[in-house]
């Protein structure tokens, strides 16, 4: 699998959608070393997710400029934010 599909399924996952949902909603990054990957649609979310494991999560109130420049600003989301109470 290529560096940037398992970036892409990195985002899937933490998205916590399907490759399917997400569809052809990825921008390439590569200036960024990252992918930036989106589910459409109201009440939509975005993610970038940089080769190192960074990642910066958004709602769709940030719109892609305002997002890839906190990024690059160097704002993360922390890990545990996607953590989830197992059963």
């Amino acid at each position: 699998m290529a560096a940037d599909e398992q970036l892409v399924e990195r985002a899937v996952e933490l998205l916590g959608t399907s490759r399917r949902q997400v569809g052809d909603n990825v921008l390439l990054l590569p200036e960024d070393d990252a992918v930036y990957v989106w589910t459409p649609g109201r009440g939509g979310s975005s993610i970038i997710v940089a080769a190192d494991g960074s990642v910066l999560f958004a709602t769709s109130a940030i719109d892609f400029d305002a997002h890839l420049d906190a990024f690059r600003g160097g704002r993360r989301t922390p890990p545990e934010a996607f953590e989830t109470e197992r059963r």
